[in-house]
């Protein structure tokens, strides 16, 4: 019995592996580079847009459930690299859901964003990703019944986070560095931020359920926060 964590040498991914290891649960960790955080033993390099080396990997292992994290992350990433945002964050999600089918796997959690829930309001080459890899989920479901589920966080923040873009990581960034923060627009826009130590303690309770009650669980605070109230706490 083994978990296998896709992305596992990004910002949650790292904290679930931490999760495990303290938990003493079996994974392997699969990546396209190793963990710059934490040395993990049972990790494969993989790009999980590779078919061939995915099947080996499933092949290989007796995997009984999978959290899939691995994506090409934010918006102004996915804006500047479509092509490889849609490779990765969609055909490889679908190259996972055919091993699900293939070798008989019942749990998977699907990884997306609040994002998805205003995309058509909204447009972003982002958004449209994570709300394809929702849909490829949805519908599969109707054809092959699996334990699938679709988490959506709203705005995470927390250490292993050095690479992140997102508005907590870029204040404390330039608040360490001493450089004046920097506001779009009138502050006034709000964000709903958690914890990483917080969602990644609910998405390891889904990895326990025997059989999920819902198709989308929403992570998050419900308390919004605006960004000029940021900066202040921060100050």
């Amino acid at each position: 019995m083994r978990v296998l964590v896709t992305g596992s040498s990004g910002f949650l991914g790292t904290y679930l592996i931490n999760k495990l290891i303290e938990k003493k649960i079996k994974f392997i960790g699969i990546d396209i580079k190793k963990n710059p955080y934490i040395k993990i033993k049972d990790f494969r390099k993989t790009d999980i847009r590779n078919l061939k080396d995915l099947n080996i990997i499933f092949s290989k292992n007796n995997i009984n459930s999978v959290v899939h994290f691995a994506a090409i992350p934010g918006f102004d990433d996915c804006q500047k690299k479509p092509k490889l945002a849609f490779d990765t964050n969609v055909l490889g999600t679908n190259n996972l859901i055919y091993l699900l089918k293939k070798y008989n796997i019942k749990k998977f959690i699907f990884i997306s964003s609040f994002s998805t829930k205003n995309y058509f309001s909204k447009i972003s080459t982002y958004g449209m990703t994570k709300f394809m890899g929702e849909q490829l989920i949805i519908n599969d479901k109707l054809n092959y019944i699996a334990n699938a589920c679709i988490v959506r966080l709203s705005n995470v923040f927390g250490k292993y986070s050095l690479h992140k873009k997102s508005v907590v990581h870029q204040f404390l960034k330039f608040f360490f560095k001493k450089k004046k923060l920097l506001i779009h627009d009138t502050g006034a826009q709000k964000r709903d931020l958690i914890y990483a130590g917080e969602v990644v303690n609910k998405i390891l309770k889904l990895t326990k359920l025997k059989k999920f009650n819902k198709s989308i669980y929403e992570i998050s605070k419900k308390n919004t926060i605006s960004i000029n109230e940021l900066k202040t706490l921060i100050d």
